[in-house]
């Protein structure tokens, strides 16, 4: 009855971690949907990956505790501690790094193409105004000639228009730092939150493997001793009845 409880306490535990995994998933792919055209999905997928890995974890370990496969209990702790390590690793590298990441994955032709190719899927000049950088003849280029760099890029094509200036990707990363910062809550609080269930997990298995044993096995003895000594009352009370 005491294991079955455990394994009951355990799976408890499992399914709060798929409930604090919620946000990380189903708020990452909301986000994601409009993730491409700020160059945001690169970081959302490793997230809303990672929050996938993370369930099917706790969905195996709730399988692994309620059968009481006891040696599997510390690898599935053991894993889902890297798991939840390696998602806060995360997001304080590219929270410190956010620039180099954007532009190592947005930078360079086919990777400033794919953008593009967002940016005019959501036709950004049709309906947001944060994209002018990428809508409009930059400023510097007025009747007159000029060599900025940006004007050999200004095209009165639909589909050219300034979307390959360097004022377009300034105003891309700075749509991207803004979405970027609103989705981090979403993937920081349930790592937060997660850390002390796992903390409470581990001093939970640590009882339950090192002190619950010892203490049934001194109850055990205690036990059996107290049959021992009945045993040798009624013998002693039954000789005395004989004898008498």
């Amino acid at each position: 009855m005491a294991a079955e409880n455990r394994s009951i306490a355990h799976c408890i535990t499992s399914l709060i971690t798929l409930g604090f995994l919620l946000p990380l998933i189903f708020g990452g792919t909301d986000v994601s949907r409009g993730s491409g055209v700020y160059g945001l999905s690169y970081f959302l997928w490793h997230f809303i990956g990672l929050g996938i890995s993370i369930r099917v974890v706790a969905v195996g370990g709730m399988v692994v505790l309620w059968r009481g496969m006891r040696k599997s209990i510390l690898a599935y702790m053991v894993v889902k501690l890297v798991l939840m390590s390696f998602l806060l690793f995360i997001v304080v590298v590219t929270s410190t790094q956010e620039k180099q990441y954007w532009v190592k994955n947005c930078e360079g032709k086919e990777k400033w193409d794919s953008v593009v190719n967002n940016l005019r899927n959501a036709e950004v000049c049709a309906y947001n105004d944060d994209f002018s950088g990428c809508c409009e003849k930059p400023s510097s280029c007025g009747q007159y000639p000029s060599f900025a760099p940006d004007c050999s890029w200004w095209s009165h094509n639909i589909t050219m228009l300034c979307y390959y200036c360097y004022s377009c990707r300034v105003d891309t990363y700075s749509k991207f730092k803004l979405v970027w910062r609103g989705a981090k809550p979403l993937l920081v609080y349930p790592a937060i939150l997660e850390w002390p269930l796992i903390i409470v997990e581990i001093v939970f298995y640590v009882v339950n493997e090192r002190f619950i044993p010892i203490r049934d096995l001194q109850v055990l003895r205690r036990h059996e001793d107290g049959k021992s000594t009945n045993s040798d009352n009624n013998s002693s009370h039954h000789f005395l009845r004989i004898f008498y």
